[in-house]
């Protein structure tokens, strides 16, 4: 650590006036003024006014030097340089008018469960989410059981991802946690610039992982902003739950499914309620972090200590001598 001196010619001024106050002080009182004034009553200046070989102690003049040192320092206005890393935001209330499109992730739960009917209603749905877009918003796509299986960043490449669609096929466990990280890391960066983004996460199961599917949620997608639009497809009470939890923390909302055959029609009214709130009053905030330069100064710090070291030379010449000077 460097200690820097905002005044160093204060510093180096008074150190030079202070010392030959100092030594001046120490050769003509010691020898004029006091024997002087306190010859009856101490006896102990007479002897030292006439002078001694003794040697005085070194202690009282370091601690003399070092008060005097520590105050010059001190009114020099002394400081450290301290980074700090700090935020910077600017923002503008407009219509939708950068590059990169707001983006929302269709999340589709593929596991054994799925199978059949269910399974092919959902590919339905999800292309009718795609139409019912109609290029507004980039579209990513990510598919799960136990693992993650399919994964799409979002892109205006609506024909790839209606192909990969219809290739999803059922079977395995079903594990949330997997889908939300990789769908986290996805959509962050958009966050940084406070871009509105959205996922639609559809499942029919209770996970194998809700403990750490809600660490995830209340760690990374509340802070950030990240809405769940949850789909629960069936009448299971404890799966439809989760769905509903993970949608109401995000502000996002729940939607349970109980008749695969109006799954379509789900997912058809959820984009146009995506659309409409993500592409109407747009705030854009340009956010980025920078690291600065800061005073942290040190005055007060060094002043105590100079008076701690005077009252320290105090104390130790009443012991010393019986003087208080």
């Amino acid at each position: 650590m460097v200690i820097y001196l905002e005044n160093p010619i204060v510093s180096i001024v008074f150190i030079i006036v202070s010392t030959v106050i100092y030594v001046l002080v120490s050769i003509t009182g010691y020898k004029k003024i006091y024997p002087r004034t306190y010859r009856v009553v101490n006896p102990l200046i007479e002897f030292i006014s006439r002078g001694s070989n003794i040697k005085k102690p070194l202690l009282p003049l370091i601690l003399s030097i070092l008060f005097l040192s520590i105050l010059a320092i001190g009114l020099g206005q002394p400081y450290i340089i301290v980074y700090e890393k700090v935020s910077a935001i600017e923002k503008g209330v407009g219509t939708l008018s950068f590059s990169v499109k707001p983006p929302v992730i269709l999340v589709l739960d593929v596991s054994g469960s799925m199978e059949g009917e269910k399974i092919i209603e959902a590919k339905k749905a999800l292309k009718t989410f795609i139409h019912e877009i109609n290029g507004s918003l980039d579209i990513g796509l990510i598919a799960f059981d136990g693992s993650v299986v399919e994964s799409i960043p979002p892109s205006n490449d609506t024909d790839y991802i209606i192909e990969r669609i219809d290739s999803l096929e059922a079977g395995g466990g079903t594990m949330y946690s997997y889908p939300l990280t990789i769908a986290y890391n996805m959509l962050k960066p958009y966050r940084e610039f406070d871009i509105p983004v959205s996922i639609v996460f559809a499942s029919d199961g209770l996970p194998a992982d809700p403990g750490k599917a809600r660490s995830i949620i209340d760690e990374y997608y509340v802070p950030e902003k990240i809405k769940i639009y949850g789909i629960f497809i069936g009448n299971e009470p404890e799966g439809y739950l989760v769905i509903q939890e993970m949608s109401n923390k995000t502000g996002g909302q729940p939607f349970l499914v109980k008749d695969i055959g109006k799954l379509v029609e789900t997912y058809r009214e959820l984009a146009r309620e995506i659309k409409n709130t993500t592409l109407s009053n747009i705030t854009i905030r340009l956010k980025h972090e920078k690291i600065i330069e800061k005073k942290n100064y040190l005055t007060n710090y060094f002043l105590i200590a100079s008076l701690l070291i005077l009252l320290t030379t105090y104390y130790v010449n009443y012991k010393r001598y019986g003087l208080t000077f």
